[in-house]
């Protein structure tokens, strides 16, 4: 299926709940912009720290605290609107395959097992449910971060050109990850169908495997299947800590060279201990954006 008619594909299956997503979204872009806005705020907060204009900085504190404020409703109402939808979009996607299953015929199901209708059934009833939401999600806490590189650049040019350099190489390294790491999840998939089809035929066939005494052969299988399966998990999490392990190092390589390159600056009045504060701070938000666009990768492609 074309990603561009997965919209209108899926919104099908929530016709009564089509306006939640849409105020989802809705409320996600003004997320966005608060979140924009607010770490200028915060840095304007903390440069007036420094100074004596007392007002100001009270005004403005008074201000972000309002902010705060409101962005936690909206938090309540976007979860609230996701949560609609999803139940809605899993009700009729489930009632649509298990009339699409009363339809198949019989030799469609003999020649698959049972484990993979199961599989379909619901695991990835849940998952297609989850899809938008959690693409959805991902972009909006995307954009929310970007907030703080946006910031990084009004503060320091410089700065923000170190931050784009390892974002940028990081990003590749993420997406070598997600390559890997999505190729292991459907092997994975594909045991775990393995492996409750054996459960399922354990279930079905339980007298007839005592009658014939086939429990050995059945057992022997059975461990077989399991091995089979642990393999798949121990290589999805060697892929893991793999590029956990290379991406950590990398960013504690970014960390030293930053505060070096903090030091330099300062040392030639190119830039101000209060900023350089600042922008060590957003150290978190600017590295929590990789990983969402890691996370909406992921998503895209294991869907």
């Amino acid at each position: 299926m074309k990603k561009t008619s997965l919209t209108k594909w899926l919104l099908n299956y929530a016709k009564k709940e089509k306006k939640d997503f849409y105020l989802y979204c809705f409320i996600g872009i003004i997320m966005v912009i608060i979140w924009i806005i607010l770490p200028i705020l915060i840095s304007k907060q903390t440069l007036l720290l420094t100074s004596n204009s007392i007002d100001t900085l009270y005004k403005i504190t008074l201000l972000i605290f309002l902010i705060h404020f409101f962005y936690s409703i909206l938090k309540y109402f976007i979860s609230y609107h996701a949560q609609k939808f999803i139940t809605s979009t899993y009700k009729n996607l489930h009632l649509d395959i298990t009339k699409n299953f009363l339809n198949t015929k019989y030799e469609s199901i003999q020649s698959n097992n049972t484990g993979f209708f199961i599989q379909r059934m619901t695991d990835d009833t849940i998952d297609i449910s989850d899809f938008f939401i959690k693409i959805t999600d991902d972009i909006i806490d995307i954009f929310i971060n970007i907030g703080s590189l946006i910031t990084i650049f009004l503060m320091s040019h410089i700065l923000f050109f170190f931050y784009l350099y390892f974002l940028i190489l990081l990003f590749f390294i993420k997406k070598t990850k997600t390559k890997r790491f999505t190729e292991e999840i459907k092997k994975k998939r594909e045991k775990v169908e393995t492996l409750m089809n054996g459960n399922i035929e354990l279930i079905k066939g339980v007298e007839e495997i005592k009658l014939l005494n086939l429990k050995k052969i059945f057992l022997k299988k059975t461990e077989e299947n399991i091995q089979y399966f642990n393999k798949s998990l121990l290589n999805v999490g060697e892929v893991n800590r793999f590029f956990l392990f290379f991406s950590n190092n990398i960013k504690n390589i970014f960390r030293y060279l930053l505060f070096s390159l903090s030091i330099y600056l300062i040392y030639y009045n190119k830039l101000t201990i209060s900023i350089a504060l600042m922008a060590l701070n957003y150290e978190t938000s600017i590295f929590d954006l990789l990983d969402y666009t890691e996370s909406l990768l992921e998503n895209i492609k294991i869907f």
